[in-house]
């Protein structure tokens, strides 16, 4: 599925990074990016509406980034459009709004948290961070209430949840954790060639 919403987001982080870790912060993005494009298009209500709320694909255990990019149209890949390498820097990427602004907001929710040393340390607070991404992102929340609803068997919306939504977001929350992600201010919507924020910390 191809949509036309396009955005921009800004991930700053710091320059002087190893080779090593350049490779896997990009890495370890576009797959995030990559997983929440192929969660919407597989959980795409007209689409599991037909099929009594079964989403005609699931991912396999350890889905990888490989296995993703066969996945993703060409004009929904994700750009790297700009980088500034200096401490701090950013880097730059455009591709499809949706996952961007999950990417966002997991971010900028892990980083606010992690500000306070016993929820960092706390077990359940992982839990309850997918939680509220699950309520309050419309791309996540909102299509497992209509798979739900369709009748969507518990088994595959779970599978879909691991390897699409959890394992990615929590793959990138150890990038932050290495300090190889230092914030992530905003998602610009691109539209008409106008550059307009969607949310900014």
């Amino acid at each position: 599925m191809s949509t036309t919403e396009k955005g921009m987001i800004r991930i700053d982080g710091e320059g002087g990074l190893p080779v090593s870790e350049v490779r896997q912060l990009l890495s370890t993005i576009e797959h995030a990016y990559n997983s929440l494009l192929i969660f919407e298009a597989a959980t795409e209500p007209a689409s599991t509406s037909r099929t009594g709320g079964v989403p005609i694909w699931t991912p396999e255990p350890k889905f990888s980034l490989e296995e993703s990019m066969t996945l993703v149209l060409p004009s929904d890949r994700l750009v790297l459009q700009r980088v500034e390498l200096a401490s701090p820097g950013f880097w730059e990427f455009m591709g499809t709004l949706n996952p961007l602004e999950v990417i966002r907001k997991y971010l900028q929710d892990r980083h606010e948290r992690q500000k306070d040393r016993a929820y960092r340390a706390a077990l359940e607070a992982e839990k309850m961070r997918m939680q509220i991404l699950l309520d309050e992102t419309e791309l996540i929340g909102k299509r497992l209430r209509i798979a739900k609803e369709v009748g969507a068997p518990e088994h595959i919306t779970a599978s879909l949840l691991n390897e699409l939504v959890y394992r990615p977001l929590e793959d990138l929350g150890a990038v932050q954790d290495k300090g190889l992600i230092v914030a992530v201010p905003e998602v610009r919507r691109l539209s008409e060639g106008k550059r307009e924020v969607v949310q900014a910390a």
